[in-house]
């Protein structure tokens, strides 16, 4: 009698220990039904894993699983063990192999394997081995032993396993006399909540079961310390110690190709680089067309502006301010020629009649800018002052660039300094872009008598006699300081070479406007400006447009 309750005791027992699952039923979501893994443990301190994973997701259709694997086991909170991991295969329980794809996080360091077809959904029960090798896998920092630390089922699941075992094979060397093992279990730090059971099934194999649920965040750890100088200490290769610094030199050899495809396809052609002031306009260049050539055909909304007060100061338009900011434009003789693109500026202005206020204009006339750039553009090839086409190798250079800059963020992921010399391969490629436009031996040229002009413009005190023995010249210039962004500077040398008496009587004719019954040079470098910076952003105006783990997908 005694015997039969010992039985079934021990049958009690062993039904408490188990925690048995009941059969899921009606399941149309992921989790594991078993989870079996082998841990073979080697003596040069890596670890080879086996693990057989059968995942249900009843009948929904899904993909596949992930599995998420750290890099580095925490030894402290600031030093690391880095521990490479390496993918041998990933196959069902029959060998056939699985397709997947992996991806790394720099940000926790784990290594993610994605298996599944995005183009193929599963049901039901579904198999996958998974098969690595991990190294540096033991810990050799405590003086009196060395400890296999090893999370056997990963913490990270966001499925349930209802049924998990593992088999840990230690060396020869290691067995159940000479090693104490503890168990960690259930959510992240703690002892042993779920009661997972351990025994050596052999001298140097232990086994590790826990047949209840384990939650999503849950988890098992194995602590299994041992004697010293059994298993070496791992040794980091030269590669893995130092190889990832070589990836600096991508950024030397893109400094190198780019250079390179500068000085082949970029560098503008040497020519006197003396700037010596220019009195006269070159080339009698209308400020739209100037623009185009000092930008190599980059049209600035206040080159239009400029053109503006250039057909203003030719008579061809009369300008009118209206209240505080508003301007009216009436179109005039058309006696003084004037630029193709200065034509084209014209019809954008009057396409609704003459006259027109600058504020009508607004979310119009932006449909002109690329009929107006072109004709300057066209206008400066014909010349050779520009090269057709001279920024095409800018935009290539520039697209590569940004392609790079995106794939460094992808990069980061592989390798933290690989990702950062792709970063600053992506920065040196897009500024190397900036300075591919070629220009021709005349339009350098070309370019530095525009700087000689400005410096005229900027210096014109020097040159009074040169300014005197000219009609006109502070209003034919006008425009052009416009152009250049120096009204003002402009305005008040117009004040030191013509003096207070000259200006006491002048009023422009072009303008009609309260601020000039009784003219002063601060007054109307004030209206001019107010006038090019309003000009400028009505006609460029357009609409507005409106640890460890893993789990299922």
């Amino acid at each position: 009698m005694k015997k039969v309750i010992a039985i079934l005791f021990f049958l009690v027992s062993l039904t408490m220990a188990a925690k048995p699952t009941c059969a899921r039923e009606n399941v149309d979501y992921w989790y594991v039904k078993e989870f079996k893994t082998e841990i073979l443990i080697n003596k040069d301190s890596s670890i080879d894993v086996t693990e057989n994973i059968t995942a249900d997701c009843g009948i929904a259709q899904k993909h596949g699983i992930y599995r998420t694997l750290p890099t580095f086991q925490q030894l402290t909170e600031k030093e690391k063990n880095q521990s490479p991991v390496t993918l041998i295969s990933i196959t069902d329980f029959s060998n056939s192999p699985l397709k997947y794809s992996t991806s790394k996080s720099v940000s926790d360091g784990t290594i993610t394997w994605k298996i599944g077809d995005a183009n193929k959904t599963v049901t039901g029960v579904n198999n996958y081995q998974i098969k690595y090798h991990v190294k540096n896998a033991v810990r050799h920092g405590n003086f009196d032993f060395d400890e296999f630390y090893w999370n056997l089922s990963g913490n990270f699941w966001d499925m349930e396993i209802d049924n998990f075992s593992a088999t840990v094979v230690f060396p020869e060397e290691i067995t159940r006399d000479n090693s104490t093992s503890n168990i960690y279990s259930g959510k992240f730090g703690d002892k042993n909540l779920l009661g997972v059971t351990y025994n050596w099934i052999d001298k140097n194999k232990l086994q590790v079961g826990y047949f209840g649920t384990m939650k999503t965040g849950e988890g098992i750890t194995l602590s299994t310390t041992f004697p010293k100088n059994i298993i070496i200490p791992y040794v980091p290769t030269f590669w893995e110690k130092y190889g990832s610094y070589f990836f600096l030199l991508i950024p030397i050899f893109i400094i190198l190709l780019m250079y390179l495809l500068w000085k082949k396809l970029g560098r503008d052609p040497k020519i006197n680089p003396t700037i010596a002031p220019e009195f006269e306009i070159p080339e009698d260049l209308s400020p739209i067309d100037m623009g185009l050539a000092l930008t190599d055909s980059i049209l600035k909304n206040y080159f239009v502006s400029a053109s503006i007060i250039n057909l203003a100061v030719k008579e061809r338009i009369c300008i009118e301010k209206i209240g505080k900011k508003d301007f009216k434009i009436t179109k005039k003789s058309e006696a003084a020629k004037i630029s193709d693109s200065e034509e084209k500026l014209l019809v954008g202005l009057f396409a609704s009649g003459s006259p027109v206020q600058i504020s009508d204009l607004k979310m119009k006339f932006y449909t002109n800018l690329p009929i107006i750039s072109e004709a300057g553009v066209r206008y400066l090839i014909s010349k050779n002052w520009l090269i057709k086409n001279s920024r095409l190798w800018q935009y290539l250079i520039l697209a590569l660039g940004i392609i790079l800059f995106v794939l460094s963020f992808g990069s980061f992921a592989l390798n933290f300094i690989f990702g950062l010399s792709i970063l600053l391969s992506s920065v040196i490629v897009v500024a190397f872009s900036v300075l591919m436009p070629r220009r021709s031996k005349e339009g350098a040229e070309l370019l530095r008598r525009i700087k000689g002009f400005k410096l005229y413009m900027h210096t014109a005190e020097r040159y009074r006699q040169k300014f005197n023995e000219k009609e006109n010249i502070f209003e034919k210039f006008l425009p052009y300081a416009i152009m250049f962004g120096i009204t003002k500077e402009w305005t008040n040398k117009m004040k030191v070479i013509y003096g207070e008496e000259y200006f006491n009587s002048y009023h422009p004719v072009w303008f009609i406007g309260p601020n000039f019954t009784s003219f002063n040079v601060d007054s109307l470098a004030s209206e001019i400006s107010s006038m090019s910076s309003n000009m400028s952003s009505t006609i460029s105006s357009s609409p507005s447009s409106s640890g460890s783990g893993g789990g299922g997908w």
